[in-house]
């Protein structure tokens, strides 16, 4: 079972991250980053070590607009 799901919501200037954890039922907004590759990568990275979790404990979920 996963621990953790970051959720998405991808704007053309901005990316809101969102954390649901396995167990929890609210969800934690995590902030606001970028849509640059690498500054949304480091973003990820520093959540992943944060909370101190492998890749496989992390799934994405994406929301797409109409």
């Amino acid at each position: 079972m996963k621990k953790v799901y970051i959720g998405l919501d991808v704007h053309k200037a901005i990316i809101q991250i969102a954390l649901a954890f396995s167990g929890r039922r609210e969800v934690e907004f995590y902030g606001k980053t970028s849509t640059d590759v690498d500054r949304f990568v480091a973003v990820l990275r520093r959540i992943l070590k944060k909370y101190e979790w492998a890749r496989d404990e992390v799934a994405f979920c994406y929301e797409a607009g109409p």
